[in-house]
């Protein structure tokens, strides 16, 4: 496996793991999109 194939696997990977927590990959995403990003735990 090529290095940044094997690097979209795991970026895919982390994806999905942030998808399955639901409400958490919306802060999350949203904190990004406004560039005020803090820990999803927190909050």
């Amino acid at each position: 496996m090529r290095p940044d194939q094997q690097h979209r696997e795991l970026l895919a990977n982390g994806l999905g793991a942030w998808r399955s927590q639901g409400a958490c990959t919306a802060q999350f995403t949203n904190a990004i999109r406004s560039g005020s990003l803090t820990d999803p735990a927190q909050t």
